[in-house]
């Protein structure tokens, strides 16, 4: 079976939920807002280095920053003062020169060992730039002095992902929780960085270890909430992430979370906790989509549709807007209004559905060509959809069977975007329908010259041979390479029960059509699969499948022709 390529609210991640608690795993910085005042020296300076500091804080009243932290970081080193090298560290932070943030804490951490600040700053850059091991080393003496740790940070960090920087790291954090058993960062930490291994078991155990140390650390209950979402289990996290927004009932960001995750499990709870949200500002744009798009999946039209509309007042999610007000009028049968929505679709995920269904209710209105024009002005409008424009236009005209403009299409895309071999596997396949098989095995034969691995290429010609009964062995060698690049793949096993039927293996071929009606039960494999079992001689059990096949679709054509040929009848 040739393979059609024609176009035919979640959970919060982890960054999310710790990003909820305040949790920064990269440092965090704000260009608004001006570094600190000066600190105040801890020692008399000499003239020199005055004049310097005072160029710097002259610097900075002006905005020149730059001038001022090259200043301060001069006289930093040169005056090794805490004071001094604080503000070269913080107006460094400030303007995000990562690398000078990290020298000057450094240093800053040598003048005064026991002050936790300068390491955590330090740690939080290294984190950034995926220096693990020098951060965890930071992380152990902050650890030893009993203050924030950077232990969940750099789990979390991509850098951990590293199958040996990931190992190393796990036999670390279980040394130091010999140490410090009840240390919840360590935990979380340990946690992360199973979870990253799909062991979620273990994950949720380090997690109860942490809650045991602390039973309303909402760190461990976000992340415990995450777990049991990810490890199959969204009703226990949607119970325990009630139960963190009851414990904390006006905090909209865990309500918010807490709403999205009802999404999937129930939308009457979802609509209820957006509603809540929405008491504090109901024109809020990102809310307001929110609740249209859990009404419009609930059914409820009127809400939705007014919730759609107040965000084309605040011209805001437009495009969502258009669509869902266009799919409403679509339901209500009022296809012109549906029209009218679709076309100021202009962008977004919902653009290229609009484009479909713009363009196949033109079609069903007789305005075909104007809505050729209007599709060539979308593909002026949007050059790099262009080739995705031209298959929805020839795949549009092939479900209302006008197969001659849908081959005109792809040969205009293809004479304009020479480049791209999805056109010439839709043109394959379009060939195929019209009969003509060797401009099909052209198309395909050119396809696999350029991706030898393209599987649905394989396969499509594989069966485009073995369907006209010729090259049988290159026909079963090309089907048997995309069933191993592809082994689940039913139209892949159809197409080598097709083949082996044609080299006259009909057992082999039964038992690969059955496997493949199994999986996809559709009108094709029916036919071919009661062709086989008819030639075996087995008619009684040829009809039953025919008959399962028309059940399925019950004007298949595919079904009556092999009958009709079969049988000897027109």
């Amino acid at each position: 079976m040739a393979k059609n390529v024609f176009l035919p609210l979640l959970p919060a991640s982890l960054c999310l939920l710790l990003a909820a608690c305040g949790l920064q795993a990269t440092p965090e910085q704000d260009s608004a807002t001006m570094p600190p005042a000066a600190a105040t020296p801890t020692r008399p300076f000499p003239a020199d280095t005055l004049y310097s500091l005072l160029v710097a804080e002259t610097a900075a009243s002006r905005n020149q920053l730059d001038i001022a932290l090259a200043n301060y970081y001069q006289q930093a080193y040169k005056t090794r003062d805490p004071g001094v090298v604080r503000q070269a560290t913080l107006l460094a932070r400030h303007l995000n020169a990562s690398q000078a943030v990290i020298d000057l804490a450094m240093l800053w951490a040598d003048l005064e060992p026991d002050n936790p600040e300068p390491l955590y700053l330090a740690g939080q850059y290294l984190v950034a730039f995926q220096r693990l091991d020098q951060a965890m080393a930071q992380s152990r003496r902050l650890l030893a002095m009993d203050a924030q740790t950077l232990f969940v940070a750099i789990a979390s960090s991509p850098g951990a992902r590293d199958e040996a920087t990931r190992n190393q790291l796990q036999q670390d954090y279980e040394n130091l929780l010999q140490s410090y058993p009840d240390n919840i960062d360590l935990l979380l930490g340990r946690a992360i960085l199973l979870e990253q291994q799909d062991d979620f078991e273990g994950s949720l155990a380090s997690i109860a270890r942490a809650r045991n140390v602390d039973s309303e650390d909402l760190r461990s209950r976000l992340f415990e909430v995450d777990l049991l979402y990810k490890s199959g289990r969204p009703d226990k996290a949607v119970k325990a992430m009630a139960d963190i927004v009851n414990d904390d009932p006006e905090n909209d960001r865990l309500r918010l979370q807490y709403a999205r995750m009802l999404v999937d499990q129930d939308l009457e709870k979802a609509r209820e906790q957006f509603d809540l949200l929405a008491r504090h500002n109901s024109m809020d744009p990102d809310l307001l989509l929110a609740r249209a798009l859990v009404n419009y999946r609930l059914k409820d039209n009127e809400q939705a549709k007014d919730q759609f509309e107040q965000l084309l007042f605040l011209k805001k999610h437009t495009d969502s807007a258009h669509y869902y007000l266009g799919e409403m009028a679509l339901t209500a049968d009022q296809p012109g209004k549906a029209l009218e929505h679709y076309r100021r679709v202009e962008g977004g995920s919902e653009y290229l559905p609009a484009v479909i269904r713009s363009f196949s209710l033109m079609v069903q209105q007789d305005r075909r060509l104007e809505g050729q024009q209007w599709l060539s002005e979308q593909r002026r409008l949007h050059p790099a959809l262009a080739v995705r424009l031209y298959l929805i236009e020839a795949d549009t005209l092939l479900q209302y069977n006008d197969l001659p403009r849908s081959l005109a299409a792809l040969d205009e895309a293809i004479l304009k975007n020479p480049d791209h071999v999805e056109l010439y596997y839709a043109r394959s396949l379009l060939h195929e329908k019209l009969g003509n098989a060797a401009a099909a095995e052209a198309d395909l034969r050119l396809v696999l010259a350029r991706q030898p691995d393209n599987v649905d290429a394989l396969n499509a010609l594989g069966y485009v041979l073995a369907d006209s009964n010729r090259q049988l062995d290159e026909a079963y060698r090309l089907i048997n390479r995309a069933l191993a690049l592809r082994p689940e793949d039913p139209a892949i096993m159809d197409s080598m029960g097709w083949v082996l039927y044609r080299q006259g293996k009909l057992e082999e071929s039964i038992m690969r059509l059955q496997q493949a009606f199994a999986l996809y039960p559709n009108d094709e494999v029916a036919a071919h699969l009661g062709e086989v079992l008819w030639a075996a001689g087995k008619q009684q059990e040829a009809e039953k499948i025919w008959r399962e096949g028309l059940k399925l679709k019950a004007d298949s054509e595919l079904i009556r022709a092999t009958r009709a040929r079969l049988l000897g009848t027109p």
